[in-house]
């Protein structure tokens, strides 16, 4: 990123189609279970699930969600091993 400092809040995440699919068409409805379980148990219940299915595109590269919780979970312990989140 341009500016590390930047809250994590300020960062433009969707284009403006998919902005306009979850205030627009989409605002409203109602998905079974959506508010349950913390993000962590929700992420890992999907990599269970589906593990070789694309989480994330970069460009031409796609990463499963097996790769993203494997780099996830080594990155929470380099940050445990510095002292983060005690």
């Amino acid at each position: 990123l341009a500016d590390p400092g930047r809250p994590l809040s300020a960062l433009e995440v969707l284009d403006p189609e998919e902005r306009e699919l979850l205030t627009g068409s989409w605002a409203g409805v109602k998905v079974p279970g959506a508010g349950e379980g913390s993000l962590v148990g929700r992420f890992e219940e999907q990599v269970a699930r589906v593990p070789e299915r694309t989480a994330l595109v970069d460009g031409e590269r796609r990463i499963s969600y097996a790769e993203l919780n494997t780099s996830a979970n080594r990155l929470a312990r380099h940050l445990a091993e510095q002292g983060l989140g005690r």
